[in-house]
């Protein structure tokens, strides 16, 4: 079980998979703070998205907007893939939902 915190880039949109269940996602950024030194500051950010099915995904789609700050409980998955562009490996991060909430 995975928690993550972090803000929605994007409204989330209902959308239907081959065998008719509805499903959405929800991208985040979840932003970390590291130093560097005693004066500066580093920001980065991950991006994950988050999966919710069912009523789960109607209600998100009802509720979240684009910088909501969005908690979510659930399984991690991780998908290796190549750039179309320059061919280079990449990784995507997801989080199969099985609770939420939305912090407004």
């Amino acid at each position: 079980m995975l928690q993550i915190m972090g803000r929605a880039t994007a409204d989330p949109k209902l959308q239907e998979s081959k065998t008719g269940k509805k499903y959405c996602k929800i991208p985040i950024a979840v932003n970390q703070r590291k130093k560097k030194n005693e004066e500066e500051v580093e920001d980065k950010a991950f991006f994950y998205d988050v999966l919710l099915f069912g009523k789960r995904a109607e209600n998100a789609v009802k509720r979240v907007k684009k910088a909501d700050l969005i908690l979510a409980f659930g399984k991690p998955e991780v998908e290796a893939y190549l750039s179309k562009s320059k061919k280079e490996p990449k990784f995507s991060f997801s989080l199969l939902a099985d609770n939420w909430q939305v912090f407004k």
